[in-house]
């Protein structure tokens, strides 16, 4: 959400110690996000690991892609897969039961 935002203000993308911060989560768990991120296509960004090891050392996003955009604005496909929807700067959460 945060990447998308920056992207529709026209700001720069938010670097990992901003995400960091944002998100309140551990290094390891940002890291892996944006991995999985990346390798779905949702975020353009690049993803270090060590020479001979699984683990991802640093993580960094650089853009949204379009199907990042997408995945956003398309309110049924992000609740399914995020579990809230987004309308552009309205943030509600639903803790209860997910659509099928």
């Amino acid at each position: 959400m945060y990447v998308y935002k920056c992207k529709i203000e026209g700001n720069e993308m938010l670097n990992s110690n901003q995400l960091l911060i944002e998100t309140g989560w551990n290094e390891d768990r940002l890291n892996n996000a944006i991995q999985y991120l990346v390798e779905s296509v949702f975020v353009k960004g690049n993803i270090l690991k060590g020479v001979g090891s699984t683990k991802v050392q640093a993580a960094i996003i650089s853009d949204i892609t379009p199907s990042g955009i997408n995945i956003v604005e398309k309110q049924p496909e992000f609740k399914q897969n995020f579990g809230f929807t987004v309308n552009l700067g309205v943030l509600q959460i639903n803790w209860g039961m997910q659509e099928s």
